[in-house]
């Protein structure tokens, strides 16, 4: 009987002597976690915001339309039909 009164006076005390520094380690793993899981998400939005932003730059009207003028005249008019160039 003695022996099992020893036994359950050790591991009680085992617990609470080990108790405190495991509560802190998970209070301490904990914040860690969070804080990983709120730098992931704030990564995650500045991505977000700069992808969008670049499609709305790829999408936007430009201010003014380019200058592109017709090609310069040949000379020689509308095309013939029957006037040669044809292939069957």
């Amino acid at each position: 009987m003695k022996v099992s009164f020893r036994v359950g006076r050790y591991l009680l005390a085992l617990l609470w002597h080990w108790s405190l520094p495991f509560a802190l380690g998970g209070v301490f793993a904990s914040v860690l976690a969070i804080q990983g899981v709120q730098e992931g998400i704030e990564l995650l939005d500045e991505a977000l915001d700069a992808s969008i932003t670049r499609v709305a730059d790829a999408c936007a009207i430009p201010p003014e339309p380019p200058n592109r003028g017709s090609p310069p005249v040949s000379g020689a008019g509308l095309p013939v039909a029957g006037a040669g160039g044809e292939t069957g």
